[in-house]
């Protein structure tokens, strides 16, 4: 990933519609462009889940931007919409820790198989079949994760994960202390 940063108003264009965890207005924000079946991903996931664990939702939040990357990855995109689809009811937060936990068990299945698995997740976190199946083919939900890619294209995202720490583009910490040294100076400014 190329490093550098964004301006004030290219930062500006990463936007707030995505599953996110915090304030509404924190003092800093630390958005991951994300692909559910990206190795590297799932590599990142405890450790951002830790970052978030290590700070109050006043000062910090974090937001995740579905960057699934299609070429490589074929069930990327409907693994983005089961998320979404379990966000519907409440529960993106669940899906998406499930997503990346059992990566191994989607990742390669044929895109039917794939949804199947994606369905009896939905049962295990007691969501609504029916509702969640409806939504799997919901254009709204596509097109969210469509925008999405589109602001990752415009703000130079080419791979995941990718991070973003108040609008600049940053390398990719490699430990949660090294988010957290990061963070904690921007929490300074």
């Amino acid at each position: 990933m190329k490093g550098g940063g964004l301006s004030a108003s290219e930062g500006a264009r990463l936007r707030s519609d995505s599953g996110d965890s915090g304030g509404s207005t924190p003092k800093v924000t630390l958005i991951e462009f994300e692909d559910f079946q990206c190795p590297a991903c799932k590599t990142y996931h405890p450790i951002v889940r830790d970052v978030l664990n290590s700070y109050d939702g006043k000062s910090f939040k974090l937001m995740f931007k579905h960057f699934p990357l299609t070429s490589a990855h074929k069930n990327a995109f409907a693994a983005a919409v089961a998320a979404e689809a379990a966000g519907a009811q409440g529960k993106f937060f669940e899906m998406h820790d499930l997503l990346y936990e059992r990566q191994d068990e989607w990742a390669m299945l044929s895109a039917a198989s794939a949804r199947e698995k994606f369905i009896a997740y939905a049962n295990g976190l007691k969501l609504n079949e029916g509702k969640f199946v409806k939504d799997l083919i919901n254009k709204d939900l596509e097109e969210k994760i469509r925008a999405n890619q589109n602001e990752g294209i415009n703000n130079g995202v080419s791979g995941t994960p990718t991070f973003f720490l108040n609008g600049k583009l940053i390398q990719n910490p490699r430990t949660v202390d090294d988010f957290k040294k990061l963070i904690d100076e921007e929490l300074k400014k």
